[in-house]
């Protein structure tokens, strides 16, 4: 299994930011929320100047960017129109032996010895039913070769021989009133890493049987297999995990009194979507004309799988989001005779949205604008990165992504 990744740097971060005021546990009088934080004394403030000076910078800097803010719970259909009832997922795994969650792909790739189970007997059914064949030995030979008590008995019921059908009809009557443990059939594999003992293997395995009833298990059927690079073992004590399921991140909540599928509602998981949804009715107020930005500051709410990394993957979060509304490039040209390319916008700074500029001048320009900002509040241009996706990477409705980042302690 993988080693736990210690980081000097980031415990020294998370101490220092209890210490100074900045960021507290939530309800950690309680034991705390895992993905959720509170902001201290200088926490809310550094926070509150962060917001104002992109909210300055962004809406009321420019003539072509206006404000929104929009409510947390939006009607359920808005987020079925998006897709996010169906696909705003991530898939999800269980280990099977310490009970840990995580998102399937972010397990690691492991390489060791695997040891594969197919059951446990209890012992001390085990033996009782091992005494009561010991007189049939192709019975017990059969029994120890894995099959089943049931069809033993089932072959002796219909036997043309009357001591042979009542020894099936008590063997099938000892199987009836047994606690369910004398064959218990379910797969169970682990993997250890090398030069660890294989005793190590049988203990989780047994462990694993007793969860489920067997009181003192006996291993069945344990084979061994050479692994490398395996996402199916847990990173942190090396049992199987299950198999990946799709987990829907959205928090869901009802409206009213009465809790029912007519009244379901969620929390937003980002806050775009107010904004496409009031787009028609921000254009028409605020007299803007495309191309022109809707900018909005809010909460988002994401039930992440397995939050981490401080507050950098949490539960609860909080935005900054600007959605900015151009032509497409066929009415440019229409209009403007040429579509200006991204090449271009590097020299003509002062002609910022000339009627020439298409989405890539666009999106080149915005990119721009994005790391000059976060170099504005502090940021080294070292410590920034820009990630162009690649085209199989692209959301279905993306023509270019730029990731811009950041060089966390973490990675």
């Amino acid at each position: 299994m993988a080693e736990r990744k210690e980081n000097p740097v980031m415990e020294k971060i998370v101490s220092l930011c209890k210490r100074r005021g900045f960021i507290f546990q939530s309800s950690e009088i309680y034991g705390g929320l895992n993905g959720f934080w509170d902001y201290g004394p200088l926490g809310a403030e550094l926070k509150r100047n962060v917001k104002e000076l992109w909210w300055r910078s962004m809406t009321q800097q420019r003539e072509d960017v206006v404000g929104l803010e929009a409510s947390i719970i939006m009607h359920p259909k808005i987020w079925e129109a998006s897709g996010h009832t169906s696909t705003f997922s991530d898939p999800m795994v269980d280990c099977l032996g310490c009970k840990r969650r995580f998102r399937a792909d972010q397990t690691g790739r492991l390489s060791g010895t695997a040891y594969h189970y197919k059951g446990a007997s209890d012992r001390a059914e085990f033996e009782k039913i091992t005494d009561f064949l010991r007189g049939e030995k192709p019975a017990l030979a059969i029994f120890e070769k894995e099959k089943s008590l049931n069809e033993i008995a089932e072959e002796w019921i219909a036997s043309p021989d009357p001591g042979m059908r009542e020894r099936g009809k008590q063997l099938h009557e000892f199987v009836r009133t047994s606690s369910g443990t004398l064959q218990f059939q379910e797969d169970f594999s682990v993997l250890v890493p090398h030069g660890k003992p294989p005793e190590s293997a049988q203990k989780k395995a047994r462990e694993f049987y007793q969860q489920r009833g067997v009181k003192d298990p006996l291993l069945r059927g344990e084979r061994t297999e050479q692994v490398d690079n395996s996402v199916q073992f847990c990173p942190e004590c090396g049992c199987a995990l299950t198999p990946p399921r799709q987990f829907n991140l959205m928090f869901k909540t009802h409206i009213g009194p009465v809790e029912s599928e007519e009244n379901v509602a969620y929390l937003r998981p980002e806050t775009a979507q107010a904004i496409f949804a009031q787009f028609k009715t921000v254009l028409e107020v605020s007299r803007q004309k495309i191309p022109f930005g809707i900018a909005q500051i809010g909460k988002a709410f994401r039930n992440e799988i397995n939050p981490r990394n401080f507050t950098f993957r949490s539960r609860e979060f909080e935005q900054m989001e600007l959605e900015f509304f151009i032509r497409p490039d066929e009415a440019v040209e229409a209009i403007a005779g040429r579509v200006a390319s991204a090449s271009e916008i590097g020299n003509r700074k002062s002609e910022i949205g000339n009627s020439d500029w298409g989405w890539e001048a666009w999106h080149k320009y915005w990119v721009e604008q994005r790391i000059a900002w976060y170099e504005s509040i502090g940021l080294p241009r070292a410590s920034l990165e820009e990630y162009w996706q690649k085209k199989k990477e692209l959301a279905h409705y993306a023509r270019a992504t730029v990731d811009i980042l950041y060089k966390f302690p973490f990675g």
